[in-house]
């Protein structure tokens, strides 16, 4: 009996309020107000994820929400220091379990991974706190 009792306090302390917020519309975020800046571009949304189908598999992108948004000072090579939101890119071939890896970007940077290029083209907030990234994806060399 104790038992039921916790899952039921569980359920009505969780799960209720997060349906009544949903159903409030507190929960929902317009994803409609991004666009892409080219139409080569995919927009990943924090805690979800795109695939690009290329000639070194399946590449999957995910971006992590964990640390966003974090603010990341730099001086390139150029010498003048530039500011601006870091995001964590979680990626992997999909058929290939060991190439799983992570890399911590900025706007403007370009990583090299199993094959593709990937530019970062943005990070930014769409909505409330929450973030995206706009990536270009080509093959590299």
């Amino acid at each position: 009996m104790d038992l039921r009792r916790r899952i039921f306090r569980w359920v009505a302390g969780w799960f209720i309020p997060v349906i009544m917020l949903s159903a409030c519309g507190l929960g929902e975020v317009s994803l409609a107000k991004v666009t892409p800046q080219s139409p080569s571009s995919m927009v990943i949304f924090t805690t979800l994820s795109r695939n690009y189908s290329g000639p070194h598999g399946v590449l999957n992108i995910s971006v992590d929400a964990d640390g966003l948004p974090n603010v990341l000072t730099r001086t390139p090579p150029t010498g003048q220091t530039e500011s601006g939101l870091t995001a964590t890119l979680w990626l992997v071939i999909t058929d290939r379990p060991g190439t799983y890896t992570s890399f911590r970007v900025q706007s403007g940077q370009t990583i090299s991974f199993e094959g593709y290029e990937i530019k970062i083209l943005r990070i930014a907030e769409y909505d409330r706190g929450a973030y995206y990234v706009e990536v270009e994806v080509s093959e590299g060399e």
